[in-house]
């Protein structure tokens, strides 16, 4: 698989907001030329992505609880942000817009390339996760806090270890 794959959503008048169209197509369209109809090299694998279908599973996954694709709202996200999940409603089979929709159209993004990604193959390794799997450093040291409590709960206290223990538990990850 590459490592960078473009993928694009149409705005008003594009038939991408048609309900017809899957989330993502069965396949890439291969760009090989510019706007400009020059040759580009590297070429790119463009997915044009099906936006009506992946707004309703965008709003579907927010009104889940309990369950596969529960979603939650990070804490301290703005006002603003969160009015932008819900600035599109579905009215009469049609996406009618009242404000900025950004975070809902990113949203549905994630999902879409979530679902080119394939997560759910059995032939990923999860013991050894690919690259894009691996978590990353929300802070400015590095390493996710909530991660860290968890390992450090899984570890025995330092007075019921040996010397040479306790070295090797200086020594992680360096």
């Amino acid at each position: 698989m590459n490592k960078v794959l473009a993928i694009k959503g149409r705005g008003k008048g594009d038939d991408n907001l048609s309900p017809k169209l899957p989330e993502i197509p069965a396949a890439p369209t291969l760009v090989t030329k510019t706007g400009e109809a020059k040759p580009m090299n590297p070429k790119v694998y463009l997915y044009n992505l099906g936006v009506h279908k992946l707004r309703e599973k965008s709003l579907e996954r927010l009104a889940t609880e309990d369950g596969p694709g529960e979603c939650y709202f990070a804490n301290g996200i703005s006002e603003k942000q969160l009015k932008e999940f819900f600035a599109e409603r579905l009215i009469d089979g049609k996406w009618v817009r009242n404000g900025r929709n950004e975070s809902l159209d990113l949203f549905g993004y994630a999902e879409a390339a979530r679902q080119i990604l394939r997560p759910e193959n059995p032939r990923i390794d999860w013991s050894s996760p690919p690259p894009w799997a691996r978590p990353v450093p929300l802070s400015r040291k590095g390493g996710d806090h909530a991660v860290e409590a968890n390992r450090q709960a899984e570890k025995p206290a330092d007075n019921q270890m040996t010397l040479l223990e306790r070295f090797a538990r200086l020594n992680e990850g360096n």
